[in-house]
């Protein structure tokens, strides 16, 4: 805290958008978004084995859902920072 947010910038590249602090200062905000991803895998337990048939399914699919990470940096008229936040959601 208290240092320039040049610093960041230099560090993490071009924010994604800025908005009003509604203090006279901004909110530089970095987003990483994730799309949602199905993935279909062979099932390991397809089949008969020395217990019987323990599964009749051979292809089953995971889903990973969407995420959003953000980092957003508060800056004051001055271009330092006070305060920051990290949300995944």
């Amino acid at each position: 805290m208290g240092k320039h947010y040049s610093v960041v910038i230099q560090k993490m590249g071009a924010y994604t958008r800025e908005v009003e602090d509604g203090l006279g200062g901004k909110i530089l905000i970095w987003s990483v978004y994730t799309p949602p991803e199905t993935q279909t895998n062979v099932n390991p337990f397809y089949g008969n084995d020395i217990f019987g048939a323990m599964s009749e399914t051979l292809l089953y699919e995971t889903h990973s859902p969407a995420n959003t990470e953000e980092l957003q940096l508060f800056v004051n008229k001055n271009g330092e920072i006070y305060n920051l936040v990290y949300k995944n959601h």
